[in-house]
């Protein structure tokens, strides 16, 4: 099951001792949050200030919008932070950064209580929009419907920590934004500490990434490894694969004639028919999945579902671990949109609506193209 971290959600799902795999855009919220909590809180009150006087003034926002004309920038509105919007921080910090020059002359010229941004905080400003570009990038892709998700939450998370990497060793960088970077590198460590293996197991079958998905770690690796393998060889002693070249029949001794059915000799016979007509279960397991592995990955931007369905009578085995674990999303955000269209389908003018005639409406409205 694909959920947020609430707690009753979580609870329910351990009551019912069924698997969980927390909404990775979700975690990767807190992980900012968290990060942002200690370290910048008077910039962003300034900043959220100045924003609900735009909201609310009418002047100042007529203001505002023709002193961006004025200066020849785009006329564009200042967002709000708000708790339950992933990505809202960025953005209202990153919008209020292309308004910066019109903000601080139409603060200047009206006769507010607004306490303006120093320079110091603008540029703090300005390092954690960069920082946040990542987890603003990561969030929006992973939260799209269409995509194989699951398998990429290594490689996201490898990129991110990079990136963080990179910022803490920039000189230029204020020693508040790294303070900033350290903390979300460490959020990263802690959130992200552990990771289903039936993400590992997607990172492996993906056929973008295979290896290259785990990014140099080895040992996480191993072990999507020698879990698909263990699965695969499940699969092989479910339903035998036969050899390339089965025996054609018995051979005899020259001179010899074919002997006829022996009651003592019937079941070793067949025995052995079975053991010729088939490889072990666990070797064609590795020799399935080494040759998948070495084929040559799929582009990063094409559709992998496509891919397993050409070569599913190349790699029948792998074809079915695949087929149930590709299928998996990382995120609850479907589910969530799913759920936002009922609420606006099923309102108090249409509120006699059967059930399976709400299902139906609802399949339609999200699914019509």
């Amino acid at each position: 099951v694909v959920s947020d971290n609430a707690s009753n959600i979580t609870g329910a799902i351990t009551i019912n001792n069924w698997r969980q795999i927390p909404c990775f855009a979700h975690t990767l919220n807190l992980v900012v949050q968290d990060g942002l909590k200690n370290n910048i809180q008077g910039t962003l009150r300034k900043i959220k200030s100045i924003v609900e006087f735009f909201k609310r003034s009418t002047t100042g926002n007529a203001k505002l919008r023709a002193t961006q004309v004025q200066l020849g920038l785009p006329e564009l509105k200042l967002k709000q932070d708000v708790a339950t919007r992933w990505n809202s921080t960025y953005d209202m910090i990153n919008r209020i950064l292309k308004l910066k020059d019109a903000v601080v002359t139409v603060i200047a010229l009206l006769d507010t209580n607004l306490v303006p941004l120093t320079s110091a905080e603008w540029t703090i400003a300005s390092q954690v929009v960069d920082i946040l570009e990542i987890f603003n990038e990561v969030t929006v892709e992973v939260s799209a419907e269409k995509n194989v998700s699951l398998s990429k939450i290594i490689v996201y998370i490898k990129t991110i920590r990079n990136v963080l990497d990179t910022y803490l060793i920039d000189s230029s960088f204020h020693p508040q934004t790294k303070q900033i970077a350290n903390d979300l590198k460490d959020g990263m460590t802690t959130r992200f500490a552990y990771l289903s293996e039936l993400a590992s197991e997607c990172t492996l079958l993906d056929p973008r990434f295979k290896k290259a998905g785990f990014m140099g770690d080895e040992a996480k690796y191993k072990r999507a490894y020698d879990s698909v393998q263990t699965k695969l060889t499940a699969e092989f002693t479910r339903n035998p694969v036969p050899t390339s070249d089965p025996p054609t029949g018995p051979t005899h001794e020259e001179g010899s004639s074919v002997p006829k059915k022996s009651k003592m000799w019937n079941d070793f016979d067949k025995a052995l028919e079975r053991s010729m007509g088939q490889t072990n279960p666990t070797s064609a397991s590795i020799v399935q999945l080494d040759r998948y592995i070495q084929e040559m990955p799929l582009g990063r931007h094409e559709n992998p579902l496509v891919w397993w369905e050409e070569r599913k009578k190349i790699y029948p085995g792998l074809y079915k671990i695949a087929k149930r674990r590709l299928c998996i999303v990382a995120t609850s955000v479907p589910c969530e949109r799913i759920f936002s269209k009922t609420g606006l389908i099923m309102n108090d003018r249409r509120n006699r609506l059967r059930a399976s005639k709400l299902s139906q409406i609802v399949f339609l409205n999200h699914n019509w193209n």
